[in-house]
């Protein structure tokens, strides 16, 4: 596939399983808050469904989703504190469906924080959500108000980063 290609078609997949994982837990209700892992997986394979991405775009998309909102919901602060930037920059569409994932994977938070210290570095030419990742070479940051492939560092071409303020 060329690069272009996946250039748009993973930051896409993310914030189709984003709202897809959305959907069923909103559909749930509250009873499914506690099952933040199934909620991702019947959202991918629910895409997955659609052929248009292969499954294995799928479940790497998945993973990355789930990291970032157990890094969002791990951060106590305010939801703008967590991004490194103003709010007002994301679609409101995309800041809800964000946020809305955020609070309920915050009550999941105690039963799975042994495996979310796993999801804690991202590397170039993954998917990253919204928020501010800091290369974990040379300090530099990265802000994205969309969900996008993460470049190398255009500092140092580093390619490991860690969400910024998760120091």
């Amino acid at each position: 596939m060329a690069k272009t290609t996946r250039d748009t078609r993973h930051p896409r997949l993310y914030d189709e399983l984003l709202e897809k994982t959305r959907q069923f837990i909103d559909e749930a209700d509250r009873e499914i808050s506690p099952k933040l892992h199934y909620a991702v997986d019947a959202a991918k394979d629910k895409i997955a469904d659609l052929e248009e991405y292969t499954r294995e775009e799928v479940e790497k998309i998945g993973e990355y989703l789930k990291r970032d909102l157990i890094d969002a919901a791990r951060f106590s602060g305010d939801f703008g504190q967590w991004l490194k930037f103003e709010t007002g920059l994301i679609e409101d569409r995309l800041l809800e469906a964000f946020s809305s994932m955020v609070d309920h994977t915050r009550l999941e938070l105690n039963r799975i924080r042994d495996e979310a210290d796993r999801y804690g570095e991202w590397r170039s030419g993954e998917v990253a959500g919204i928020g501010t990742l800091v290369c974990q070479e040379c300090g530099e940051t990265l802000r994205f108000s969309a969900s996008s492939l993460i470049p190398p560092c255009p500092r140092c071409q580093g390619h490991r980063w860690r969400r910024a303020g998760a120091d």
